[in-house]
């Protein structure tokens, strides 16, 4: 899987865009570029006095780092070539690489550690280091996120039709119909949270969400939730899980107002993830059930390209 090109965004949000098969369009040959590939995972173990070996503890991806050797090219001076490095790749400024392969279109976001070009050699270089806190790429194609929604309008007639009566309306044109379950097929790497958007269209009570294949489940208490802001779920609530990682929450909106009902979840919670592959997906209430209409939407991991 070969790169053919690559995008740097600086913190300004200029872009410019590098071809491996046409440097002299940017003024930058690449000569390397390191960090693409899955970075290094750390595993935790312990020693047990009784056992031989160690026993497993945890698992923890570390942070990215991107390393680019681009050789400067004298499109007009090799001096104004060097200059342009410095404004896409500026000292501790956030940039964002956007990696293009045969297969994949994946976003990186760092911060500039160093930019080091040799000037006093036959051949003019830079060595770009750029530090990704995010061990994963997002997916940049067109088609870069998944989702799936648990309700959708079923057709109602067919043409030609008619309409016997001028007063009572005997056709009906269509109607919303509730899926209780759905599949939704991951192509990522690695795990990613999602956003889970629950709407209502009249009251409901105990609100759950669960991946059937792994057991694991997000219950929103409404017993918890009227003692929080007075009243349990109604007409017009617009409630939006986020279980993606460092954003965690769960917010109601009601009209004009918004809460913060992260004390209604259940205490022992499990912040639902997409795996590779299928994932089984379904959604219930105590009551009030047909009254939902739930979406679910997730961006797309990659460990690297």
């Amino acid at each position: 899987m070969a790169v053919k090109a690559f995008t740097v965004i600086n913190q300004l949000g200029e872009s410019l865009r590098v071809e491996l098969t046409k440097p002299k369009a940017s003024g930058f040959r690449v000569d390397d570029i390191r960090g693409l590939t899955p970075p290094k995972a750390t595993i935790n173990t312990s020693k047990i006095s009784t056992l031989d070996g160690t026993v497993f503890n945890s698992a923890q991806i570390e942070g990215r780092n991107i390393v680019l050797t681009l050789g400067l090219l004298s499109v007009n001076t090799v001096e104004e070539a060097r200059l342009k490095s410095y404004r896409y790749f500026p000292i501790k400024g956030e940039v964002s690489l956007v990696i293009e392969t045969d297969n994949r279109t994946a976003l990186a976001t760092g911060w500039v550690e160093s930019n080091e070009p040799v000037m006093f050699a036959k051949e003019c270089q830079t060595t770009i280091s750029i530090v990704c806190p995010d061990a994963y790429m997002l997916d940049a194609s067109e088609d870069n996120t998944v989702s799936a929604d648990f309700y959708g309008q079923e057709s109602g007639f067919e043409f030609p039709f008619s309409n016997e009566s001028l007063t009572t309306p005997l056709i009906e044109l269509g109607s919303i119909v509730a899926i209780a379950t759905k599949i939704l097929n991951y192509p990522g790497d690695g795990e990613v949270g999602m956003i889970i958007s629950i709407h209502a269209l009249g009251p409901a009570t105990n609100i759950v969400v669960y991946n059937v294949r792994t057991n694991e489940s997000m219950r929103i208490d409404t017993d918890r939730l009227t003692a929080m802001i007075g009243t349990g779920i109604i007409a017009g609530d617009h409630i939006v899980i986020n279980t993606q990682k460092g954003q965690k929450g769960i917010t109601l909106y009601r009209g004009t107002a918004q809460y913060n009902i992260l004390n209604a979840l259940d205490r022992n919670v499990n912040w639902l993830v997409l795996r590779k592959g299928p994932n089984e997906l379904t959604y219930d209430a105590l009551t009030g059930s047909v009254n939902l209409q739930v979406n679910i939407e997730s961006a797309i991991l990659y460990e690297g390209v």
